[in-house]
């Protein structure tokens, strides 16, 4: 004989309502149909909504609670959208609208290094912007310049401060002479603020230098010409510049 029996999980039709911890069970569900999200119990006893696209709450979410990198959080107080970045809740929906109206201090300086090389061209330091916001940061002369300049921040703090280093990285390796310069476009949109950051190549890499031990004795022979040949003496190496000349 076959019985038909309706299973229904706990809910609620009160809008925002969340189940107080001890109402669900561990992996037990709980569903709030006007928010249409779904809520279980961990077994460290937090309730915590389940995954969905986007969280709509008007107090952070507790990242604790099982959120991840790239989680999205709608916040209805102040109508942003927001990720969590692994460490707080970033405000990911800039529109580029108020970033002219900061106050740049331009603190970047020309440099010279030799090819291959790195070095930091300055920092950069923006006020009077968003708290906790993205800001996008990008090179004009990218392509150019073979990606060589990069940023070390891209998000304002609390007090909407915008402070970032700018470093040059000559990979690949340049020639004595070639100049760059990095058009950093801050902002989006026609509102934005721009620097310019210049590195200039002084000279080729440095040739390969062999440095040994304070005291030791390099003893170099023109004998060696296969590199499986035994050496008798503990600790010596051998080495080519040529690929048939062992030194």
């Amino acid at each position: 004989m076959a019985y038909n029996q309706t299973i229904q999980h706990k809910r609620s039709s009160v809008v925002g309502n969340v189940p107080a911890a001890g109402i669900l069970g561990v992996g037990e569900i709980g569903i709030n149909f006007p928010d249409k999200s779904i809520y279980t119990e961990t077994p460290g006893g937090v309730v915590v909504e389940l995954e969905r696209d986007i969280i709509k709450s008007a107090t952070a979410p507790n990242a604790a609670d099982w959120y991840g990198v790239g989680t999205l959080w709608f916040d209805t107080v102040n109508t942003e959208m927001r990720m969590w970045d692994g460490t707080d809740w970033i405000n990911i929906a800039y529109n580029g609208l108020t970033v002219n109206t900061g106050t740049l201090t331009d603190g970047l300086v020309d440099v010279t290094l030799p090819s291959c090389a790195e070095a930091s061209t300055g920092i950069v330091t923006i006020t009077g912007l968003a708290p906790n916001q993205y800001i996008p940061i990008v090179d004009s002369n990218d392509v150019t310049n073979a990606s060589r300049f990069s940023v070390s921040n891209n998000t304002t703090d609390a007090t909407g401060k915008l402070v970032f280093s700018v470093k040059f990285d000559d990979t690949p390796c340049s020639n004595a002479g070639d100049a760059y310069t990095a058009n950093l476009i801050i902002g989006a949109g026609t509102n934005t603020l721009s620097v310019d950051a210049i590195a200039t190549i002084t000279a080729a890499a440095a040739p390969f230098t062999l440095v040994y031990p304070t005291g030791a004795t390099l003893i170099a022979s023109s004998t060696w010409t296969n590199p499986s040949t035994t050496l008798t003496a503990t600790g010596c190496i051998s080495l080519s510049t040529d690929g048939v000349i062992f030194f």
